[in-house]
């Protein structure tokens, strides 16, 4: 029958599996002890004497050769063994005590974020992980830009979250691309949303992918790739970051024109729109038409639509007659 067994050392309380394993903490039987006894003091005796097999174990009795009894052996010798047994096995203990120490904080930083505060995801999988994660967490406010065109389907499933978002006091804020306001289904996403108290805004031109939570966390796409991937991003918490990348958001935010979900241009007071700045701006820079489309996300014939209507509104015919006139238009200082 097999009991747990409990012994009270110097290093605190030590728990033995059964029963069986009590010799391993030297406690010789009452036989072996009284024999012990009688060898220490010059007696031999024969083989079979009851408690003679524990101390041949322990090493402390030998067999003598020329009468074929046993005897006590070298005690000094026997000691220093025990106690280098001994020793050796506190070794191998402590070594494992280490190693299993090891083994649970590897086990804990690989299921914690990455002690950088910044995490890769690879996949949209693990992105919108992250992301539904963040966002049914926040508490405070939820800032976006959103480059991108984004697709029916995903507006039309989110719109009752975002709603939901706003309802429970978060602040939605949320940049899209300037050619937004030509699709139909953004601007009813766009419309529904505000009507809750949403903040939507647009920008022309190039600007960066950003989800920002509470100040507490983001997400930002992976610009190692061109044009930036959907479908990979960094999850980035470390507090310095954060508040860079926030920073970064803000002069966006300042940058773009409010919205509300109508069509057309965002600003009738002006010669040209903020699209049709970012072209005159990229032109500049000695873009290509196509280049210009894939940088502001539309197709290479809206771009040639902007580019037509720009020649009529400034009484120009081609690329080098409206440099001239951009170069001394006031509106090219207008974000």
């Amino acid at each position: 029958m097999h009991h747990r067994i409990i012994k009270r050392t110097e290093w605190g309380e030590v728990d033995v599996a059964d029963s069986d394993q009590a010799s391993d903490e030297l406690e010789l039987p009452q036989a072996a002890r009284a024999l012990l006894r009688q060898l220490l003091q010059g007696t031999s005796v024969p083989a079979g004497t009851p408690g003679l097999a524990d101390l041949l174990d322990l090493g402390v009795a030998v067999r003598e050769d020329f009468s074929g009894l046993y005897v006590v052996s070298d005690v000094s010798h026997t000691r220093r063994r025990l106690h280098s047994t001994e020793r050796a096995a506190i070794a191998r203990h402590l070594l494992r005590m280490q190693q299993v120490e090891e083994l649970f904080k590897t086990l804990e930083t690989s299921s914690a974020s990455d002690a950088s505060g910044v995490d890769y995801m690879d996949t949209m999988e693990q992105a919108n992980a992250a992301l539904t994660k963040a966002l049914h967490s926040a508490t405070s406010h939820i800032w976006t830009a959103q480059p991108l065109t984004r697709k029916e389907k995903y507006l039309t499933v989110t719109i009752e979250r975002d709603i939901e978002l706003v309802q429970r006091g978060i602040v939605l804020r949320t940049i899209y691309q300037d050619s937004a306001r030509t699709r139909k289904w953004e601007r009813e996403y766009v419309k529904a949303v505000s009507e809750h108290g949403a903040v939507i805004r647009t920008l022309a031109g190039d600007f960066m992918r950003i989800i920002l939570v509470d100040s507490r966390e983001v997400m930002i796409a992976d610009h190692r790739d061109t044009p930036p991937s959907r479908y990979k991003a960094f999850h980035v918490t470390h507090p310095g970051m954060v508040a860079f990348i926030r920073s970064v958001y803000e002069q966006q935010w300042d940058r773009a024109t409010p919205w509300a979900g109508s069509f057309g241009r965002a600003d009738e007071t002006t010669v040209t729109n903020a699209r049709q700045r970012a072209i005159l701006r990229k032109l500049e820079d000695g873009k290509t038409l196509q280049q210009i489309a894939v940088a502001l996300g539309v197709s290479v014939t809206t771009i040639n639509g902007d580019v037509k209507e720009l020649y009529r509104a400034t009484d120009t015919t081609n690329h080098f007659g409206l440099g001239i006139w951009w170069a001394g238009s006031a509106e090219r200082r207008i974000a």
